[in-house]
C-alpha cells in the first residue's frame, strides 16, 4: 500500500503534497492506493470535497474526479 499525507506547511512531520489555503489542516487527508483501488480519507474537522460532494469518511476515488479543499 502506498500512503500519501496532504496538508499545510505547518505539520510536524513531512506531507508528501502540500496544500496551500487559509483552512488547511496540518494533516488534511490521507491518500492511499492499493491495488488499483485509491481512496482519499479526510481527517476529523477537514473540509474534504469530491465532485462538489462533502465527503466524512474514507471514500473510494475514481479516474476524472475533481478533489477540492475548503
Amino acid at each position: 500500500m502506498t500512503m500519501l499525507r496532504c496538508g499545510s506547511v505547518h505539520c510536524d512531520s513531512v506531507n508528501v503534497l502540500v496544500l496551500i489555503g487559509r483552512d488547511i489542516e496540518a494533516v488534511h487527508c490521507v491518500i492511499n492506493y492499493e491495488a488499483d483501488n485509491v481512496t482519499l480519507t479526510p481527517a476529523a474537522g477537514a473540509a474534504c470535497y469530491i465532485n462538489n460532494v462533502q465527503i466524512t469518511e474514507p471514500t473510494k476515488l475514481s479516474q476524472g474526479e475533481s478533489y477540492c479543499t475548503f
